[in-house]
C-alpha cells in the first residue's frame, strides 16, 4: 500500500522527467511553475490560481502540464474550476494540492535544476 506522499513524488518525478526530455526549452518554464504554484495558492485560494493557470493554456504549454500532473497526483476527475465543493472540502483539496506541490518544487530542484526566485537573485550570491 503506497502513502500518498509516495503518490505526489512518483507522479512529480515521472511528469517532470518526461516533460524535461520532451520538452527541454519548456523545462525550465515547468521548474518555475513548480515554485510559483504553492505561493499563489495561499495568496490567492487555489480556485483563483486554477483559474489562472487554465487562463494562460497553450497547446503544449507547462501551465496546462502542470495542472494535469498535479491533478493526477491528488487523484481528482476534473479540474477545480468545475468541482462542487464546501468549504471542508475545499481546504482539504488545497492541503492534498500543497502537500502535492512540495515534490513538485523538490524534483524541479533536482531534476530540472530551477531553484527559487530568492536563491538566483544576485543579492543573495554577493552575500557568499
Amino acid at each position: 500500500m503506497r502513502s500518498t506522499s509516495q503518490q505526489y513524488a512518483e507522479v512529480a518525478y515521472r511528469t517532470l522527467t518526461e516533460f524535461a526530455k520532451s520538452h527541454p526549452e519548456k523545462a525550465k518554464e515547468l521548474g518555475r511553475l513548480c515554485h510559483t504554484f504553492p505561493s499563489l495558492v495561499m495568496l490567492n485560494g487555489l480556485r483563483l490560481t486554477w483559474i489562472f493557470f487554465t487562463s494562460k493554456d497553450g497547446p503544449q504549454d507547462a501551465h496546462r502540464h502542470y495542472l494535469e500532473a498535479i491533478r493526477e497526483a491528488v487523484g481528482i476527475e476534473s479540474g477545480i474550476d468545475t468541482l462542487e465543493l464546501k468549504s471542508a472540502d475545499y481546504r482539504y483539496m488545497t492541503r492534498q494540492m500543497l502537500d502535492a506541490a512540495v515534490w513538485f518544487k523538490r524534483y524541479a530542484e533536482a531534476i530540472l535544476n530551477v531553484h527559487s526566485a530568492t536563491e538566483d537573485s544576485p543579492a543573495r550570491s554577493n552575500q557568499l
